[in-house]
């Protein structure tokens, strides 16, 4: 999803049970970068996930974004604090890899 009533483009993504672990979660997002980059001209794309979602990370780095930083109990998940797993993939090193 693509919430365009933000001041900057921000895409979510999430699972069905069933749909885990297919790479469609992977397709979906390395579409969303190729997107941001070539139809809207974006010189970097960010991302994050809650620390306990490991799959998540695992599909960013798949589509060449890179682990920039943790931000300790940034969220408040269920009555629980989640750390925030940030990345960063600038358009030039996504024109230059081989995950495209």
């Amino acid at each position: 999803m693509i919430c365009k009533e933000r001041a900057f483009p921000q895409a979510r993504f999430g699972h069905a049970g069933f749909f885990h672990a297919r790479g469609y979660a992977t397709e979906a997002v390395a579409e969303v970068v190729r997107y941001g980059f070539e139809e809207r001209s974006l010189r970097r794309i960010r991302a994050n996930h809650f620390g306990s979602n490991e799959a998540s990370g695992r599909v960013l780095r798949k589509v060449g974004m890179s682990h920039v930083g943790t931000r300790p109990n940034y969220y408040e998940k269920w009555g629980n604090a989640e750390d925030r797993e940030e990345y960063v993939l600038p358009v030039l090193k996504w024109r230059t890899t081989e995950v495209r």
